[in-house]
């Protein structure tokens, strides 16, 4: 058993063309893969599937960050690929990197009288996650 303690959760970057263009005040990470089986007549029990693999993998990520401009629903009409770097234990050198390249499929805003605006985003990843060290 690890004695090791949870760690909080410190930064995530959208980044476009290269530049840092926000922060996120929150993100998930959803992720899975499909399993590939193929059954034939007679193959009542696992030892006779002919085929049972891993298939493709899928994921999305849900975020919400601080208004700044539009620049997110300029990223939703374009189509245009993204990139959220996740630095679950801060930036600094050594701490775990992953890094998503994704396309925005939704955005949805939130408007408090009380609060900063805010923007919710979702968006699909589009190519295996590269995991790295800052």
């Amino acid at each position: 058993m690890s004695t090791q303690l949870p760690q909080i959760g410190r930064l995530a970057q959208i980044v476009v063309d290269g530049t840092i263009a926000a922060y996120t005040k929150s993100y998930s990470v959803d992720q899975s893969g499909n399993v590939v089986k193929e059954f034939v007549l007679g193959s009542d029990n696992l030892a006779q599937w002919p085929v049972a693999a891993m298939g493709n993998f899928e994921g999305s990520i849900s975020m919400e960050q601080l208004y700044i401009d539009d620049t997110y629903l300029d990223l939703l009409e374009a189509g245009n690929v993204i990139e959220i770097i996740d630095y679950p234990l801060g930036n600094a050198a050594g701490k775990p990197m992953r890094t998503y390249q994704c396309i925005v499929s939704s955005i949805s805003q939130t408007i408090d009288q009380e609060a900063i605006v805010q923007y919710s985003l979702e968006a699909e990843i589009i190519a295996p996650i590269v995991r790295g060290t800052v």
